[in-house]
Protein backbone atom coordinates (compact mmCIF):
# COMPACT_ATOMS: atom_id res chain seq x y z
CA UNK A 1 0.00 0.00 0.00
CA UNK A 2 3.17 2.14 0.38
CA UNK A 3 4.15 1.89 -2.93
CA UNK A 4 0.52 2.45 -4.38
CA UNK A 5 0.33 5.95 -2.06
CA UNK A 6 3.75 6.85 -3.05
CA UNK A 7 2.84 6.25 -7.31
CA UNK A 8 -0.33 8.32 -6.63
CA UNK A 9 2.17 11.33 -5.77
CA UNK A 10 1.39 11.00 -1.50
CA UNK A 11 4.46 12.07 0.14
CA UNK A 12 5.17 12.15 2.72
CA UNK A 13 3.77 8.40 3.50
CA UNK A 14 3.70 7.86 7.33
CA UNK A 15 2.71 3.94 8.75
CA UNK A 16 1.26 3.08 12.29
CA UNK A 17 2.27 0.22 12.79
CA UNK A 18 1.51 -2.20 16.48
CA UNK A 19 0.87 -5.43 16.89
CA UNK A 20 3.33 -7.08 14.02
CA UNK A 21 5.74 -4.27 14.54
CA UNK A 22 8.97 -5.87 14.30
CA UNK A 23 7.90 -7.29 11.49
CA UNK A 24 6.00 -4.66 9.14
CA UNK A 25 8.90 -2.49 10.22
CA UNK A 26 11.42 -5.02 8.61
CA UNK A 27 9.01 -5.13 5.17
CA UNK A 28 8.61 -1.31 5.28
CA UNK A 29 12.64 -0.91 5.19
CA UNK A 30 13.21 0.02 1.81
CA UNK A 31 10.13 2.48 1.48
CA UNK A 32 9.97 5.93 1.82
CA UNK A 33 7.32 5.78 4.39
CA UNK A 34 8.06 7.02 8.03
CA UNK A 35 7.22 4.58 10.86
CA UNK A 36 4.74 5.33 13.69
CA UNK A 37 4.23 2.53 16.78
CA UNK A 38 1.54 2.61 18.20
CA UNK A 39 2.48 0.78 22.17
CA UNK A 40 -0.66 0.60 23.30
CA UNK A 41 -1.75 -1.36 19.82
CA UNK A 42 -3.71 -3.93 22.03
CA UNK A 43 -6.14 -1.25 23.50
CA UNK A 44 -8.11 -0.91 19.85
CA UNK A 45 -8.01 1.21 17.15
CA UNK A 46 -8.61 4.44 18.18
CA UNK A 47 -5.33 4.44 20.04
CA UNK A 48 -3.72 4.02 16.10
CA UNK A 49 -5.94 6.34 14.81
CA UNK A 50 -4.29 8.87 16.93
CA UNK A 51 -0.63 8.12 16.48
CA UNK A 52 -1.58 8.17 13.23
CA UNK A 53 -3.02 11.80 13.38
CA UNK A 54 0.07 13.19 15.75
CA UNK A 55 2.76 11.75 13.17
CA UNK A 56 0.90 13.23 10.02
CA UNK A 57 0.61 16.39 12.22
CA UNK A 58 4.27 16.21 12.32
CA UNK A 59 5.38 15.10 9.50
CA UNK A 60 3.31 17.99 7.84
CA UNK A 61 1.74 20.39 10.35
CA UNK A 62 0.25 22.61 7.29
CA UNK A 63 -1.71 19.35 6.22
CA UNK A 64 -3.49 20.97 3.13
CA UNK A 65 -7.07 19.54 1.39
CA UNK A 66 -5.03 17.87 -1.40
CA UNK A 67 -2.87 15.90 0.45
CA UNK A 68 -6.03 15.00 2.58
CA UNK A 69 -7.56 14.18 -0.61
CA UNK A 70 -4.92 12.22 -1.88
CA UNK A 71 -5.07 10.38 1.22
CA UNK A 72 -8.84 9.91 0.62
CA UNK A 73 -8.28 8.48 -2.75
CA UNK A 74 -5.30 6.00 -2.00
CA UNK A 75 -7.39 4.46 1.11
CA UNK A 76 -10.89 4.02 -1.15
CA UNK A 77 -8.80 2.25 -4.19
CA UNK A 78 -7.26 0.11 -1.50
CA UNK A 79 -10.54 -0.63 1.14
CA UNK A 80 -10.22 -4.14 1.75
CA UNK A 81 -6.15 -4.47 1.29
CA UNK A 82 -5.03 -6.86 3.53
CA UNK A 83 -2.07 -7.90 1.88
CA UNK A 84 0.54 -6.55 4.15
CA UNK A 85 -1.92 -8.05 6.86
CA UNK A 86 -1.60 -11.74 5.45
CA UNK A 87 2.10 -11.27 4.55
CA UNK A 88 3.21 -11.06 7.99
CA UNK A 89 1.12 -13.09 9.59
CA UNK A 90 2.18 -15.72 6.99
CA UNK A 91 5.84 -15.74 8.28
CA UNK A 92 4.22 -16.91 11.82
Amino acid sequence: MVDHASEAGCEPIGVVIGSYAKKVKAQLGDTSAKIFENHNWSAGIGGSIRVGVQGLIEMEPRLNANRASCLRSTIRRHRGNQAALRATREDE
